[in-house]
Order: C-alpha cells, then sequence, then structure tokens
C-alpha cells in the first residue's frame, strides 16, 4: 500500500534572531562609523580645491594687472594707509566671475540690501557680496609700488583667506574690499563686517602668535578653515595649502634677516631672506614681507 506523506507538515521558515540582526546592525555602525568622516573629508577637500581655484583667479588678476600697468601693484582708490582696499572691484574685470571672490567654507551670511556695516554707517546695495579673501596690506606702502621691488615675490603673501568680510563688485571705485597685515585685522578690515560683528583671519595662528587673538584683540581662528590650514595665494600667482605657522606674520620686516619679534606694528614679519629653522625662528615658506 502506498502512503502519501505530507512533507509540508512541520515545515516553516527560518527567520534571522534577534542576535543576529543585532550583528548586521552593529557591522553597519561600525562600517558608518569609518567611511562617514572619510566622506566629510572627501567633500572638505572638494571646497578647498574650489577655494584655491578661486584664488587662482584671483592671483591670475593681479597679475595681469601689474602687467598691464607697468609691473605696478593694484593700490586701490582709498589712498592713506589702506590704498589696496579697493582691490577686488579693481580686479573684477579680469576675474569677471562674483563668485570667484567667495569660499564655499565661509560662514559669511551673504550681506542682504540695507545691511549697515562698521565703516561709517554704509549701507549695502545689491552690488555688494561676501568677499572670502583679502590683499596683503604692505601693497600700500607706495601708490607705484613695483613687482620688482620685492625681494621673493614666490614667498611673498598675496591673498589670505578671513570671515566676514565684505566687497561691493565690480564697482571699481568703492573702496571697500578687505586688506590686512598678518599680524591681525587692521581697522581695514573690521570695517567690513556688518554692524554687531567683527571680521576674522581664517588663516590659523601665523607664526609664533601665541593666543587666538589678533593684534587688535580681535578674536582670530586658531585654526584654518581647511583641513587645519588655509590656501595662500603668492606674489608670482601661485596657490598653495598652509597651516599658520608655516606663514611669518607682520608687515615688511626690518631687515632681509629680521626675525619675527611678536611686534604688533610695522616690523613684525620675518624677512623674505631669513627663510627655515633657526633658533628662535619658525620655519615659514610665506611671509607677509616685502624684504
Amino acid at each position: 500500500m502506498n502512503c502519501l506523506i505530507d512533507r509540508s507538515i512541520g515545515s516553516h521558515k527560518r527567520g534571522f534572531t534577534l542576535i543576529e540582526l543585532l550583528v548586521v546592525i552593529a557591522i553597519i555602525a561600525i562600517l558608518a562609523a569609518i567611511l562617514f568622516p572619510v566622506f566629510a573629508k572627501a567633500r572638505e577637500k572638494a571646497r578647498q580645491t574650489t577655494c584655491a581655484s578661486n584664488e587662482k583667479q584671483l592671483g591670475l588678476a593681479l597679475v595681469q594687472y601689474t602687467q598691464d600697468y607697468d609691473e605696478s601693484m593694484v593700490y586701490g582708490n582709498n589712498g592713506g594707509t589702506n590704498r589696496v582696499s579697493g582691490w577686488a572691484g579693481i580686479l573684477y574685470p579680469y576675474v569677471k566671475a562674483i563668485n570667484a571672490y567667495t569660499c564655499p567654507d565661509d560662514p559669511t551670511i551673504a550681506p542682504a540690501p540695507g545691511t549697515t556695516y562698521n565703516k561709517g554707517g554704509e549701507v549695502a546695495g545689491v552690488n555688494y557680496t561676501v568677499c572670502s579673501y583679502a590683499m596683503n596690506q604692505a601693497f600700500r606702502l607706495n601708490n607705484d609700488e613695483n613687482q620688482a621691488t620685492w625681494n621673493s615675490p614666490a614667498s611673498t603673501v598675496a591673498l589670505l583667506e578671513v570671515v566676514n568680510c565684505v566687497a561691493q563688485i565690480p564697482n571699481p571705485s568703492e573702496d571697500l574690499s578687505p586688506s590686512t597685515c598678518g599680524y591681525g585685522g587692521n581697522q581695514n578690515m573690521w570695517q567690513q563686517a556688518p554692524t554687531g560683528s567683527t571680521s576674522m583671519e581664517a588663516t590659523g595662528l601665523l607664526g609664533s602668535i601665541p593666543t587666538g587673538t589678533n593684534s587688535m584683540g580681535l578674536p582670530q581662528y586658531t585654526y584654518g578653515l581647511h583641513n587645519g590650514g588655509s590656501n595662500f595665494i603668492f606674489l608670482d600667482g601661485h596657490v598653495k595649502w598652509l597651516v599658520g605657522t608655516q606663514v611669518s606674520y607682520g608687515l615688511a620686516a626690518a631687515t632681509p634677516t629680521s626675525a619675527e619679534t611678536g611686534n604688533a606694528g610695522a616690523y613684525g614679519a620675518s624677512g623674505t631672506a631669513y627663510m627655515g629653522t633657526t633658533a628662535g625662528i619658525h620655519t615659514t615658506i610665506g611671509t607677509f614681507s616685502p624684504i
């Protein structure tokens, strides 16, 4: 006699146990913890590259300007002690891109019409935009400063990163664009910030500056905006990422072999001829000094 056995009786589908689910969740969490910082760093690297591209455009514009004007440096329209404060508008015909003036990591909010600035109660119009870069104030030394008079263009900082600054672009007659010495925000730079806020250098602490404040006692970013450093554009047009301690602060050094003195005045930087590691001297790749 043939018997038909129903093999479906007692059969069932086996699911995951709680322990197995917890193991899978733990593995996913570990992978996320490993990969998310990598993704974040890659995204920041992309922003750093965009910033460097911006500075490269501005650096090429600066070089083109000096070539068109018989090697004379851009001097701005403000006169007095801040002759380079109009550099952003003056270079715009060579750049022709508003976005080139703004770093993607700059947290500054784009100014709205009617915003009042620290500088004499000026009111922002539709042409004001975030300006993430400030020009080396040492360019103001002479109206007809000639690039050939600078000892080491490849080591001299032309532009550095800042936050809470604006510029009126493309108006070349407006003097509202930031310039600063390396030791910290000067009057020309902090006046570019909206009333109630403070402009800051975003390079990290330069040279041997021991605190998080600049020469005016205003706060300064302890670390650079991009992975602990920031982008610098040099007088010869090349761009380089550096940590702040690799750049000598200040304005013109007293002599080509001057050490970093910590002086907040005009003689705070080391000279361009005094690079390298020496007792009392920081290893510097860049300097704000034309000496």
